[in-house]
């Protein structure tokens, strides 16, 4: 068996809580709907997995 070095307690913490922190400043910075003009078409173009303009755009 591998004998490996057991993670302190405050490294778990820590993680959640640059977890937490991520997700909160995430989660306050999300547009409250899809956005006008080209912001809307940016967040759809992913969902299509598609090409948001045509080339030259």
């Amino acid at each position: 068996m591998e004998n490996r070095p057991r993670r302190a307690p405050l490294d778990l913490l820590v993680a959640v809580l640059l977890g937490a922190a991520s997700f909160a400043l995430y989660a306050v910075t999300l547009a409250p709907t899809v956005l006008v003009g080209d912001g809307g078409e940016f967040q759809f173009v992913p969902y299509l997995l598609g090409v948001a303009h045509p080339t030259g755009y």
